[in-house]
């Protein structure tokens, strides 16, 4: 949980670790073609496409560490505030409605425990 926490809070230096072990992987990876006999073109080129797409696999490391359950809510927290302030007069209308129907549960249960 503490790695989740701090991958959350500093990602820039999760990245940066990740983008070096991706270049070091693929450095290898061509090196390794290149001792075949591949020219460094071909190489760079056949150490890419054996890896896939770099760019999914930066997203997905990063959807798998830190914490995305808090920024979905954070998200969700945000597009909801939006909503109410752009629909200020059926949020009002919503709210009163709730607060009355809360007070009529409230006073039934009251008057039930009475009697």
């Amino acid at each position: 949980m503490w790695a989740q926490l701090r991958a959350w809070l500093r990602p820039d230096r999760l990245d940066r670790e990740f983008n070096e072990e991706l270049a070091t992987h693929l450095a290898l990876s061509e090196a390794d073609k290149v001792a075949r006999g591949m020219s460094t073109d071909q190489a760079r080129r056949a150490a890419r496409v054996e890896l896939g797409g770099v760019s999914q696999l930066r997203e997905a490391t990063r959807a798998a560490r830190g914490l995305p359950w808090l920024d979905v809510g954070w998200l969700d927290v945000r597009l909801g505030a939006r909503m109410l302030m752009k629909h200020r007069g059926l949020s009002l209308t919503g709210g009163l409605a709730m607060t009355v129907v809360i007070s009529i549960a409230a006073t039934v249960a009251r008057a039930e425990v009475k009697t």
